[in-house]
């Protein structure tokens, strides 16, 4: 299920054409502006498949092959402002996003028509957030869905890669984000959490997924076994990573 070779066509290729002209402008050589461009281009083609396993329209495909380029369109801003990528010490990236998009127009120099505003600007708004906003429905709440999998899918993939090094101690953790984990519930990241829970935080993606080809991705490419393997504090994390494993395969094969 490698989708990093997915074919792209005009339209997409020139919009990716534009927003690496737009990032150009940040330091493309620097490790932590290439690895979100790396970033985007990959959540773009998840997208991509993701939809396409939806059997969507080939216009709907494309509209989420692009949100998913310009997701994080936010993080470059936000790097050349704050020197960091925590929102919880800068701002959030998403409104960033939104706002670079649609106060600066920068969004009308892409191949996109103006009928998908509305559900672009709802996507990038929500990807981050832990609940998607009461206002989106119907077809902006499918496509919203199918890029918080793609961009979650794609960040579990970097810290599997070690291109994003998980920080470890021994630290505790607590009884309120231990019952919520084993309640399949997503973990709420918050500036007091130690760095056992941000390990969970990460873990936890896993309930917030929402389509079954985003599961079967992660499974095939063995993500989570490969993250816990390379985890030193073994101990701590073990009984949370038996568990989101096993919810994991059961999701696959239809029985949640």
């Amino acid at each position: 299920m490698n989708i990093h070779g997915t074919y792209l066509g005009a339209i997409v290729l020139n919009n990716q054409k534009i927003f690496l002209e737009y990032v150009s402008k940040f330091n493309c050589k620097g490790k932590e502006i290439k690895r979100k461009i790396d970033h985007s281009i990959r959540v773009s083609k998840l997208c991509r498949s993701i939809a396409e396993d939806l059997s969507l329209s080939k216009e709907i495909i494309e509209v989420v092959e692009f949100i998913g380029l310009v997701h994080d369109i936010g993080r470059f801003t936000q790097w050349y402002e704050y020197k960091t990528f925590d929102d919880l010490k800068s701002e959030d990236h998403a409104l960033i996003g939104v706002r670079v998009l649609f106060d600066n127009n920068l969004i009308d120099l892409f191949n996109i028509d103006r009928y998908w505003y509305k559900a672009i600007f709802l996507a990038i708004k929500n990807h981050n957030q832990y609940d998607i906003s009461s206002d989106t429905k119907d077809l902006d709440l499918v496509i919203s869905k199918i890029l918080r999998d793609a961009d979650k899918a794609d960040i579990l993939y970097l810290i599997k890669t070690k291109e994003l090094i998980l920080e470890e101690d021994n630290s505790s953790i607590s009884r309120n984000v231990s019952e919520a984990f084993l309640s399949n519930e997503e973990i709420r990241h918050t500036i007091k959490m130690t760095v056992s829970e941000k390990i969970l935080l990460k873990f936890g993606f896993i309930y917030d997924i929402n389509y079954k080809w985003t599961l079967n991705y992660i499974r095939n490419e063995c993500i989570l076994e490969s993250i816990y393997n390379g985890l030193k504090y073994k101990d701590k994390i073990k009984k949370y990573y038996i568990h989101v494993n096993k919810y994991l395969m059961e999701a696959c094969n239809g029985k949640i």
